[in-house]
């Protein structure tokens, strides 16, 4: 082999690994939700209320872990969080939060995890809660 041979077999060879790579960058970074799944558990809340809401705790649904908070999501806002909670096993997450009138209401984020991976989105309307889980 010629030294112009190798350079062109080293060249072309670098050429197909950077395209390798950017491919491989595009899918990740289109799926997102690939990868999310895999991190430890996130859940954002979205207050699409006129009031103000606090969410006051995320936990093992019959379990004992739980995680205490005390953060505001005004009206509009959204907020992400990443409840430190511990399961043996199997089970489901919740969150409890405050409306306006001081009524205390629990929802479920995750309705099956064994790894407490993943992430939940959740949308707090005047007249419904929509949980979209992908939870692991």
């Amino acid at each position: 082999m010629t030294r112009r041979t190798k350079k062109i077999i080293l060249l072309s060879s670098a050429i197909v690994l950077g395209l390798a790579i950017y491919s491989g960058y595009s899918v990740l970074k289109s799926n997102s939700g690939l990868i999310r799944q895999f991190l430890p558990f996130a859940v954002t809340v979205s207050n699409q209320t006129s009031d103000d809401i606090i969410v006051i705790e995320a936990g093992i649904v019959n379990g004992d872990s739980k995680q205490q908070f005390e953060q505001t999501i005004r009206n509009g806002e959204k907020i992400i969080f990443k409840p430190k909670l511990s399961l043996a096993g199997e089970g489901g997450i919740y969150i409890k939060y405050k409306n306006a009138g001081g009524e205390t209401k629990e929802q479920g984020v995750c309705s099956y995890t064994e790894s407490l991976s993943g992430y939940s989105k959740v949308t707090i309307k005047p007249d419904k809660v929509t949980v979209e889980e992908n939870c692991m």
